[in-house]
């Protein structure tokens, strides 16, 4: 490295070898890591094998995750076979490596909390497995509201669809809709429609009539 203040050259440390200019308030001889954040909290982990933002005090390392872990979700996060070597499913960026809060959701799936934070503004939706990542109670009954005032066409009075519920992940049998299909075990109006079929055989959405 290069010192700004006497401009020697030299291996990199923390001071300066010839006038003693401190480089950074934060130096891992490891990773070779120098930073001079006010205020900013980094430690190493040995396990990990890099510097982490964050009080050490306050994590641990999961030798299941492979990651070092905050004391507050010790006992809440799902524990996977290193589960943080990955990329978050919203920007794309590498999870294990970042330096932004990190969270798990209810389904288990990791991405940085700001990103979360914006998705929600316009999905309930997890992007990975589609199960429900926040409050939908408020959204459902809207829709059950909306459900109880319309009426399908004629033609789909006797259609049926088969849908696969995202949260409870099962299968069961609604009324086709245009929108939505509730799922009968849970009640949830988070479905993806598999097929639809009617009562008769002999009709099909979609199937002309001759």
């Amino acid at each position: 490295m290069k010192c700004m203040v006497c401009e020697e050259e030299q291996p990199i440390a923390q001071d300066c070898r010839k006038c003693s200019s401190r480089m950074g308030r934060y130096y891992c001889h490891k990773c070779r890591l120098i930073d001079d954040g006010p205020g900013k909290a980094i430690f190493h982990c040995d396990k990990c094998g890099i510097c982490l933002s964050g009080d050490k005090s306050k994590f641990y390392h999961c030798d299941a995750c492979d990651a070092c872990v905050a004391l507050s979700a010790r006992t809440k996060h799902l524990c996977k076979e290193k589960q943080l070597h990955c990329d978050c499913p919203i920007c794309g960026d590498q999870i294990f490596a970042s330096t932004e809060a990190i969270v798990q959701t209810e389904c288990g799936h990791l991405m940085h909390e700001a990103c979360l934070e914006r998705h929600v503004e316009h999905s309930f939706k997890c992007p990975i497995c589609l199960a429900s990542i926040c409050e939908t109670f408020a959204f459902f009954r809207a829709v059950e509201k909306y459900m109880s005032t319309s009426s399908m066409p004629i033609e789909y009075r006797d259609v049926k669809s088969n849908i696969h519920c995202n949260d409870c992940r099962k299968r069961s049998v609604a009324k086709y809709h245009f929108l939505y299909h509730k799922c009968q075990l849970c009640l949830s109006y988070n479905t993806t429609m598999l097929a639809t079929f009617t009562e008769s055989p002999a009709y099909a959405v979609g199937q002309g009539t001759g």
